[in-house]
């Protein structure tokens, strides 16, 4: 029983083998970062949403400015220009226009009975015209650092995908060595130096990494599907991208130099400001609505809007200490990664040159370079941590947080 349970996997992973050897994936065009940006920034759904939320509150505030103008330039004032010009032509002699004078001087004394509930119309639309503007920077702030950040996203998921295609690469190594060791346990087995429990051990190895290589296939396609529907494409258009140059890091910001560049920048505290005085204003006027009448409860919300704005200013202080600290991690991480890789390549190179001259196995040349891989996959991991944490450092500065 024990013996076909091992045939039986056996040729399975040898099918397995064939198959994953055998599978060509089609490459497509190739894509630079910049083009993969470019194609975002032209075709992201979400983007446009927040195109449109900015045309759509320039019109309101359009709407809210025309409304406010035609009220506080109301027909009173024509009526006024036309009397004192009437007024004049009088003083000169034209007596004419007395009649027309005498309606106007009805027609202002009407108008003048209207008057309080005109000024309380015009303070209304005077504070939806300030509400209008208020709504109209906000969605030209969320706009831009929306598109802000929806770089950042590209560049995590364009380094991500390249991160899976090397991981592919690593584990298929993986697997090829466990075939080998696979075929070499089974030919000592046949010559009674090895057990079908040590057989079946490795059969399972090697169906566990053949799993892990179906898993991420999965997953590298999910990547490039969504970097698809971001970029306007047909979920499963494929594509290569572009190798990423990961620059070298320029001089690290001073703490207090980023915390004065980021308070600078951000747009929330002085959006909570801008706020705070709306609603002071309001209080002072009288202008609150029915449900903040009492001046004790506006005061209180007053107080919790300062409490706010001072929790902010810490948060941003906070946020600039984690994001130096993160970045000098991934600093280190990298420069030791670097290191670890060339010295596994070294080793490699120098096994290559062993195995030719017939000093070393094919099982110890194969470990040899699934250890390079395996290191060169880590500086590269360690390379986009780093080029991403190098960027949440420059968008900060910018005034952008990343959550």
């Amino acid at each position: 029983m024990k013996l076909k349970v091992k045939l039986f996997l056996t040729l399975l992973l040898i099918f397995i083998s064939f198959l994953n050897c055998s599978t060509v994936f089609a490459t497509g065009e190739t894509l630079t970062l910049q083009q993969v940006k470019e194609l975002v920034f032209t075709n992201n759904r979400e983007l446009k949403k927040q195109e449109l939320n900015a045309d759509k509150a320039k019109l309101k505030l359009k709407q809210a400015e025309n409304s406010y103008n035609d009220s506080k330039y109301s027909s009173s004032d024509t009526l006024r220009t036309e009397y004192l010009m009437l007024q004049q032509m009088l003083n000169k002699g034209d007596t004419s226009v007395e009649p027309r004078i005498k309606k106007l001087e009805e027609l202002l004394t009407a108008e003048k009975s209207k008057s309080s509930s005109s000024e309380g119309n015009l303070a209304s639309l005077k504070d939806k015209k300030r509400d209008a503007e208020d709504s109209f920077d906000d969605a030209v702030i969320t706009h831009n650092n929306y598109e802000k950040q929806l770089e950042y996203t590209v560049e995590e998921l364009y380094t991500n995908i390249l991160l899976q295609e090397n991981q592919r690469k690593t584990l298929q190594k993986e697997y090829e060595l466990k075939l080998t060791l696979l075929k070499i346990e089974e030919a000592k087995l046949a010559l009674g130096r090895s057990t079908q429990d040590k057989v079946a051990d490795l059969s399972s190895q090697g169906l566990t990494t053949n799993k892990a290589i179906i898993t991420l296939d999965k997953n590298l396609q999910t990547s490039k599907g969504k970097l698809n529907d971001m970029m306007g494409r047909t979920y499963d258009s494929d594509f290569t991208l572009s190798p990423l140059y990961i620059p070298s890091l320029s001089i690290i910001p001073q703490q207090e130099m980023l915390i004065t560049k980021i308070e600078a920048e951000n747009t929330t505290i002085p959006q909570l400001q801008r706020d705070l005085r709306d609603k002071k204003d309001d209080l002072n006027d009288g202008n609150t609505t029915s449900q903040y009448r009492q001046s004790d409860i506006a005061k209180i919300e007053i107080k919790e809007m300062e409490l706010q704005i001072e929790a902010e200013k810490t948060k941003l202080k906070d946020d600039a200490v984690n994001l130096l600290a993160d970045l000098q991690t991934k600093e280190k991480a990298y420069q030791g990664a670097e290191i670890a890789e060339k010295n596994a390549g070294l080793k490699y190179s120098w096994d290559e040159k062993r195995y030719e001259l017939g000093n070393l196995s094919k099982v110890d040349l194969l470990n040899s370079e699934l250890t390079y891989l395996k290191a060169r996959e880590n500086k590269l991991s360690s390379s986009y941590s780093f080029y991403l944490s190098q960027r949440a450092v420059e968008l900060a500065q910018q005034g952008i947080l990343l959550k």
